[in-house]
């Protein structure tokens, strides 16, 4: 392949890669009270739509609710004798009336939650609830896929091409030259 026709291949697939770039620059990506807000502040968070991430303490069916704790860890100060933490905690109650729930929701379960704050940021309105299945079987099955997978392509790389150790470069099987 010549210089010339690579040069317009590579210009042509950045022109058709240029309008993905300007979509994603479009797109409001709204940023959400961080946990440490939503505990400290509560009162100024009310009415702020949130995506939270949090384990689920507990379950009420009778109520369309559940009960999650928003956990947050603060260094206070660092000494000699090493880091002073603060822990903030604060009980919320997630209502599931009209939500879109993804996964089976128990005690114990990773959610992610994302709705409206509202009564001082001590309840959320349930927009959409999604359950974390990821365990670490999860992570195992995800890490072997992925080394097969590199398997299959490295030699599938090397069925094709080889090294070339007196000039230090690869080179398509079949080629002696160099």
């Amino acid at each position: 392949m010549h210089s010339r026709q690579r040069l317009f291949i590579i210009l042509f697939i950045i022109i058709l890669l240029f309008p993905l770039g300007s979509i994603y620059a479009s797109v409001d990506y709204r940023s959400y009270p961080e946990k440490s807000e939503i505990i400290t502040d509560p009162v100024t968070n009310t009415g702020e739509t949130v995506l939270i991430f949090a384990d689920v303490l507990a379950t009420n069916e009778d109520q369309n609710s559940l009960y999650i704790r928003l956990e947050d860890d603060r260094v206070v100060d660092i000494n000699s004798n090493g880091m002073s933490k603060s822990e903030y905690r604060q009980n919320i109650t997630v209502q599931i009336n009209n939500t879109s729930i993804f996964g089976n929701i128990e005690k114990g379960s990773y959610i992610q939650i994302y709705g409206d704050l509202r009564d001082e940021s001590t309840v959320i309105d349930a927009e959409v609830v999604v359950v974390d299945y990821q365990d670490s079987s999860d992570y195992n099955y995800m890490y072997g896929i992925s080394l097969l997978g590199a398997f299959f392509a490295i030699l599938y790389f090397f069925k094709h091409w080889r090294i070339n150790l007196r000039v230090g470069c690869f080179q398509p099987r079949g080629r002696n030259d160099g």
